[in-house]
């Protein structure tokens, strides 16, 4: 499956250096968003030789290898949940990628389906209790 995002920016207003602007650009996805795609970067660079494996990764980002696997492990979500984290940040902005983790755990997509939906519903409902 491949997932191909557009999108639109604002243009700048005043200079500044690259890296603010990058960066602020980065921010106006939710967390979880820039992580699935930094977990896609990742196995794509491994997939093409870019990168040996994990350990180097790991190395390369100044993490350790298990917070790789973490990354990596959101790559088992199901097609359509990775789809609507991608394409609806609106609708997940309130979603921690610790929340998706015992998802990653189901092997089986229909369930994690019925599990990400409970689990959209909780976090709605206790969003709006804050």
């Amino acid at each position: 499956m491949q997932l191909q995002i557009e999108v639109q920016l604002p243009p700048i207003q005043r200079r500044t250096n690259a890296t603010t602007i990058s960066r602020r650009r980065a921010e106006q996805f939710p967390r979880i968003v820039r992580l699935l795609v930094l977990a896609h970067q990742i196995q794509q660079a491994i997939d093409e030789g870019r990168a040996k494996d994990y350990v180097a990764v790991a190395q390369q980002l100044c993490v350790t290898r298990a917070r790789i696997t973490q990354l990596v492990n959101l790559l088992l979500l199901a097609p359509e949940i990775q789809a609507m984290i991608l394409t609806e940040p609106h609708r997940i902005h309130h979603l921690s990628e610790r929340r998706l983790r015992p998802i990653t755990e189901e092997p089986e997509w229909r369930k994690q389906a019925d599990m990400f939906r409970e689990l959209l519903a909780h976090a709605k409902a206790e969003s709006i209790l804050d």
